[in-house]
């Protein structure tokens, strides 16, 4: 008897196996695992789930048979629920079809692939609202789930008879929204859809608005040829200390962090370059900004910061400390229009070989139209490949854009003379 049981044990175990074994192949897509699956055990759920979906066609009696046999072989299971409510959904049995999607929900309420199907189901019984919920459930379950669905939201923002469907979500803060607005402000049709985005962004009882969101709808104001909206929403995100570094030119000091952001001060990074505030002596204040080149070999131009000048003659003012800057052409400040023109208003002398801290400047001229912002850039001066190469360091402070009554006729003739 005990050898009978045994060997009994033995096969159930061995059935249980294989049948595990052939319903991982039937789950990768093996549609001939399914035979298997049945053979060594004919109460397997997901093989009589989708022997179900085979005959559901031309069979529904069977179908929602083999279906029952399914969720009683394993009742945690949602997928049978579903296929038994979209078959009472075609025999018209709605309010049936409608509560067994709800059990399905209750057994995975974070399943992405469970809450796309009942998302789609809520969507063809036409409650888009309750559609859209479950959406946004599985996409913050699944990246990949929330990437293939931004544009599925963005439709919804940019049609206004819609976005009562996406206020709800979008105010409970779901995950995928931060990836969301990115893409956003970078497909949007019109700028309105973004700025539309953003009050919504606003409104969300979360943590305060991001930084990297914050570039984003800045970037797209500017694309859009709104800077001065741009900079009034990057000065908003603006702290209290940074606001004490604001002027023509923001943070010529150097006091504050490089912030990458807005009009601030922006960098590229590069394996043979280290651009950061440091402690210096002969600096003004606690810090400088010190460039180092680590046998750079190519053209520079990694650090600028976009200004926003009215019309009207200014001077550039601050001060350098060269350390051993091995270089044919050496650096200079470059100031160019960003409007329309793109022409160069001014440059500072060039950096270069050895030099104590001293003052330096330049005049220019913001002309009325083609410049509505500007960009400051630290350069390359050399003009040739051989004058690229650069290792060494320098330093800049106190860097200051003043507005002046007018360019003197030097200054105009050195104008002239550069674009």
């Amino acid at each position: 008897m005990l050898l009978i049981i045994a060997a009994l044990l033995i096969w159930r175990v061995l059935a249980t196996g294989l049948a595990a074994h052939y319903a991982q192949r039937l789950e990768a897509g093996d549609a001939e695992a399914l035979q298997q699956v049945l053979t060594w055990q004919p109460n397997h759920p997901l093989g009589l789930y989708e022997q179900a979906i085979r005959v559901a066609e031309e069979d529904t009696g069977a179908a929602l048979g083999l279906l029952a046999r399914a969720y009683t072989a394993n009742p945690t299971a949602p997928r049978p629920l579903l296929a038994v409510a979209a078959l009472y959904q075609e025999q018209g049995r709605t309010e049936d079809a409608d509560a067994l999607v709800r059990i399905a929900d209750e057994l995975a309420p974070v399943n992405p692939s469970i809450q796309q199907q009942i998302a789609l189901y809520w969507d063809q019984r036409g409650d888009a609202a309750t559609a859209l919920q479950h959406l946004s459930r599985a996409m913050a379950a699944d990246r990949r789930v929330g990437r293939e669905n931004l544009p599925v939201i963005l439709r919804l923002a940019e049609e206004p008879s819609l976005r009562p469907l996406l206020e709800p979500i979008a105010l409970e803060a779901p995950k995928w929204w931060p990836g969301f607005f990115r893409y956003a402000t970078r497909r949007a049709d019109n700028t309105d859809v973004v700025r539309y985005l953003m009050e919504l962004r606003r409104r969300m009882d979360t943590d305060e608005i991001t930084e990297e969101e914050q570039t984003a709808y800045q970037n797209r104001l500017l694309r859009d040829g709104y800077p001065s909206e741009a900079y009034l929403a990057w000065l908003n995100m603006l702290e209290p200390t940074a606001r004490e570094e604001l002027g023509l030119l923001f943070n010529g000091g150097f006091e504050l962090p490089l912030s990458d952001t807005g009009f601030g001060w922006r960098t590229r990074g590069h394996k043979q370059l280290d651009i950061r505030p440091l402690r210096t002596l002969g600096g003004t204040g606690a810090q400088s900004l010190m460039v180092r080149f680590n046998n750079f070999e190519e053209r520079f131009n990694h650090l600028a910061q976009r200004l926003l000048l009215q019309p009207g003659t200014y001077r550039l003012t601050g001060t350098a400390r060269v350390d051993g800057l091995e270089t044919k052409g050496g650096v200079r400040w470059r100031l160019a229009c960003r409007g329309d023109s793109r022409g160069l208003l001014g440059e500072s002398k060039v950096f270069l070989g050895r030099a104590e801290w001293s003052d330096f400047s330049f005049d220019f001229e913001v002309p009325d139209a083609g410049c509505e912002t500007q960009d400051l850039r630290l350069v390359s001066a050399g003009r040739h490949g051989f004058e690229l190469d650069i290792d060494g360091a320098l330093w800049f402070d106190n860097l200051r854009i003043e507005r002046t009554a007018g360019l003197d006729a030097a200054a105009r003739a050195d104008a002239l003379r550069d674009t």
